[in-house]
This record gives C-alpha cells, sequence and structure tokens, in this order.
C-alpha cells in the first residue's frame, strides 16, 4: 500500500511539473485597491476622532455659554402678533409678556398686543434663519434621479453599475431629510407642527418612497432575496420618481401656501388634537396644484440631470459615459423649460407681505419686488444657474470632462438658497394661508425662543465638521471609480 502511495504522489509530481496558473483578469488591481484602503484607515481613523473631539469641544463651551446666561428663563420668542389676541384675564403686571398660549390664541381677532410694535419692529431688522440641510437635500437629490432612470435600460450590467454607483451614497440623502425635518422642528416649531403634523399624508407619501428605497438597497442582491433584483429596481424607481416630485410641492407650499388655519381653539377640535387646522385631504390637495407639480417636476428632472453628471464622473466605462451624455442632453432640454416656467410663475404669482399693525395682505409680485430689492440674492440666484449650465454644457461639449456634477451641484446649492431667501425676507410670509391670509406664518411668529435659536447657533459651529468629513469620506470612496469588471468580482454581501 505504501509503495502505490508513493508511485502516486510520483505520479503527481510530474503531471504538475511546470504547470502554470494564469490569476484572473483584475486580480492585482484588487490587492492593490484592498492594500491602499488598509492604508487609509488610520488616517480615516484619526480624522473621525479630531471631528469627534471637536463636537464635544463645541458642546461643552455651548453647553456653559447657555448656564452661564442668567436671562434665557425669561426671554420671550421672537413672534409677531399676527395670529394672536391678547387674554382678557391678563393683569396689568402681565400684560407685557408674550407666553405661548397668548401667542397661538383666536387668529380672527388682530388686536394689537402691548409689545406690537416692538415685535413688528424686528421684522425687517432680524437676520433670516437659513436652513443649511435643504440646499444639501436637492443636491444629493440625484440619487433619486439615478434610481429613475433605471427603467432606461434592460441590461442587468448596467443597473448594477448603476444601483452600486449610487448604493454609495443613498444613506447621505436620508440623513440631510432627517437634519432637515430636526432643524426645522428646533428653529421653527409652529412650522413643524402645521407642515409635518398637519399636511400629513404628503409627508407620509415621502416617508413612504424612503422607506421602499432603504429596503431596495439593503436586499437587493443579498441571499435569499426570492423576489430577485428586478423587484428591488423597480421599488428604487418608483423612490426615483415620486420622491423628488413630492418634495418638491411640499416645498412649493413655503411660496404658494397650503390649505391651513392656525388658532388655540383647534386643538380642541374633534378631528385632530394639533394647533393647525389643515383641509380634509391633510396635504394631499397640495398634488392637484400646478404651481406646486411645476417645482415637483422641475426638482424630478433636475434629478435627473445630476444624476448623469455624476455617473459621468463616478464610473468608469465608456459605454456608460455616451449613454449619460445622451441622458443628459434628453433631461436638461426638459429641465431648462420647467425650470424657466417655474420662475415665471413664482415671479408673478403674488405673496404675503406682512404690515406694521400685525395684518397681512396678499400683495401682487412680491416674490419679484423682493428679488429685484435684494441684489446679493439676485446675484446669488444668477451665478447659481450659470453655473448650473456651465457644468452643463461643458460636460455635453467636451470629450474627457467629468467635472460637471460639482459646477452643477454647486449651482443649485446656490439657487436654492437664493429662493428662500426671497421668501421671508422684507417682511414676506414664508408659508402663506389660503384660507386665511392672517393665518400665514412668518420668520417671527413661528420661531422658537432666543434661547433655543442661540443654542442652535452654537450647535451650527458644527457643521464645518461634519461637511469636512462628508467631503473626505466623499473622495475616499470615489478615488477608484466603478467599473463592470468589479461589480462582477464583487461578493453579494459587498455589493448593493
Amino acid at each position: 500500500m505504501k509503495n502505490d502511495n508513493d508511485k502516486w504522489l510520483e505520479s503527481l509530481r510530474e503531471s504538475l511539473d511546470g504547470f502554470e496558473v494564469e490569476p484572473r483578469p483584475g486580480i492585482w488591481d484588487s490587492i492593490e485597491r484592498d492594500a491602499a484602503a488598509a492604508r487609509r484607515r488610520p488616517t480615516l481613523t484619526v480624522v473621525w476622532r479630531a471631528v469627534a473631539a471637536a463636537a464635544c469641544l463645541a458642546l461643552v463651551v455651548g453647553a456653559y455659554f447657555l448656564m452661564s446666561n442668567p436671562d434665557n428663563g425669561n426671554v420671550a420668542p421672537r413672534v409677531s402678533p399676527v395670529i394672536t389676541k391678547t387674554e382678557t384675564s391678563a393683569t396689568p403686571a402681565s400684560a407685557g409678556i408674550v407666553t405661548p398660549a397668548e401667542l397661538i390664541a383666536d387668529s380672527h381677532d388682530h388686536t394689537p398686543r402691548p409689545r406690537a410694535e416692538a415685535v413688528m419692529a424686528m421684522t425687517d431688522d432680524a437676520p433670516l434663519v437659513s436652513i443649511d440641510e435643504e440646499p444639501v437635500l436637492v443636491f444629493m437629490l440625484f440619487v433619486q434621479g439615478g434610481q429613475s432612470m433605471l427603467a432606461t435600460t434592460k441590461d442587468r450590467s448596467q443597473r448594477s453599475l448603476m444601483v452600486n454607483s449610487l448604493g454609495r451614497k443613498w444613506e447621505l440623502t436620508f440623513t440631510s431629510l432627517v437634519v432637515f425635518g430636526g432643524a426645522f422642528f428646533a428653529s421653527f416649531p409652529l412650522f413643524y407642527s402645521t407642515s409635518f403634523g398637519g399636511a400629513y399624508w404628503l409627508w407620509m407619501l415621502i416617508l413612504f418612497t424612503f422607506v421602499v428605497q432603504a429596503v431596495s438597497y439593503k436586499y437587493r442582491s443579498k441571499d435569499g432575496n426570492v423576489y430577485g433584483t428586478d423587484v428591488y429596481d423597480i421599488m428604487l424607481t418608483i423612490n426615483g420618481i415620486v420622491a423628488p416630485v413630492l418634495l418638491g410641492v411640499a416645498v412649493a407650499m413655503l411660496f404658494f401656501g397650503g390649505e391651513f388655519t392656525i388658532a388655540k381653539n383647534n386643538i380642541l377640535g374633534p378631528q385632530a388634537a394639533a394647533i393647525s387646522q389643515w383641509s380634509g385631504l391633510h396635504g394631499l390637495e397640495a398634488i392637484l396644484s400646478l404651481k406646486n407639480l411645476s417645482l415637483g417636476f422641475t426638482v424630478l428632472f433636475l434629478s435627473r440631470v445630476l444624476a448623469s453628471l455624476y455617473f459621468i464622473n463616478n464610473i468608469n466605462d465608456n459605454y456608460m459615459r455616451r449613454k449619460q451624455k445622451k441622458e443628459l442632453l434628453i433631461n436638461s432640454v426638459i429641465f431648462v423649460p420647467l425650470f424657466l416656467i417655474f420662475i415665471s410663475i413664482l415671479l408673478t404669482s403674488p405673496g404675503v407681505k406682512l404690515h406694521d399693525d400685525g395684518t397681512m395682505v396678499w400683495e401682487d409680485y412680491k416674490y419679484a419686488t423682493n428679488l429685484i430689492g435684494m441684489w446679493w440674492v439676485l446675484a446669488t440666484l444668477v451665478i447659481g444657474v450659470v453655473s448650473v449650465l456651465f457644468g452643463i454644457l461643458k460636460t455635453l461639449l467636451t470629450s474627457d470632462f467629468n467635472k460637471g456634477i460639482w459646477f452643477s451641484g454647486i449651482g443649485t446649492a446656490l439657487v436654492v438658497l437664493a429662493l428662500f431667501w426671497t421668501v421671508g425676507n422684507s417682511g414676506t410670509a414664508y408659508y402663506p394661508s389660503l384660507i386665511d391670509v392672517n393665518n400665514s406664518l412668518t420668520i417671527h411668529n413661528s420661531s422658537s425662543s432666543e434661547f433655543t435659536l442661540k443654542a442652535m447657533s452654537i450647535v451650527s459651529l458644527l457643521i464645518p465638521f461634519v461637511i469636512a468629513y462628508i467631503v473626505y469620506v466623499w473622495r475616499a470612496l470615489d478615488k477608484v471609480k466603478i467599473t463592470r469588471h468589479e461589480i462582477e468580482n464583487t461578493s453579494k454581501d459587498e455589493k448593493y
């Protein structure tokens, strides 16, 4: 038996003598990427620790500042008397103090408060509290735009390229949406209650589409997926089309208004325990407005334009680059007229003006007047539009240019900022009521107390650190462009 084994081993050695195996293509590139990633991990850890330390320091300093302010507990909310009335039971000693209960009184009584003139004097001089996450959110909608384009091809390998390219960034969009809502909750609690709590059917639809998106990325390529990738691709497409349109409709109500009233006695109503009262559709009626839909479809095709620019930048594939240039041309031809239509509607629409006596009236061409009267806002809008067009045209006309996403992305953020600056400033209501104009929301009748706004200002010091970290992670993820070979040789647990 031993001799037989020796003969078998000797025969095996002879047969394997000179035998060579050609490594599979791309194996060395894969090894180099893994080695590079391993070398980058310590640096990433150091950056994360630095960001965490800075955050802790800022919070400690902010807490000390707030706790050391002896007047914090007596700061009255920065609210106008537009939707309030004086309580008949108020004593002369308390007449000068505006309490939250008084702020949300009967909206149909506009009797000026003792402090009305002082509060109204703040309207034009107070700084506009901007929501920094809104421009980021609109820019990050390129993820939804890319998902909406999955239906443009039946090639599974192309879909995998697109999904895995977007899969590296989709969580940033979801996070931006959550932070956007949280920032509004802290800065403008009455708006949060009115919009998110009143128009809840609209926001529930938006939330549903994002839940569908999260599930799809999680399980699309995983073992045990009995439905196949096509089902999850359809779910991603639904999110890609519906979410931008509905978000555009929700944002459009900041300009064109909603069907709500705000009064303290609403909370006693039989339908809902809420300060704001909406029509029976609770926000769904906004979808039927052509003005709102003009912004909704503008946002949809803007997201598709940004998606094509992102794919050209992120995917290293000649066929995909040629295909996305065609998609970029088609979507740009649709997007530009839609944007011009929305801007025309906005500048010719009336806005709500807040008068010194606390009353509100509709004023023709209010947004156009604001834009002309604030040259820096107009300049920001023009620069943003030019930047978006430059990114598109440069990509279409130059064969090897792939940086268009950054020009158009920054331009998009500037345009969004300019549009938000147009409302709220110059005594303009940023959330008009279509039922009772005097129920419209302004910066001062819906913002938090001075104490809360100071706290938010201190917390906002962390934003540059967060943005810096996001930029660093983005660059690390995109250092190596996605290829077909990479997707084909990636395990199911590591790809979307």
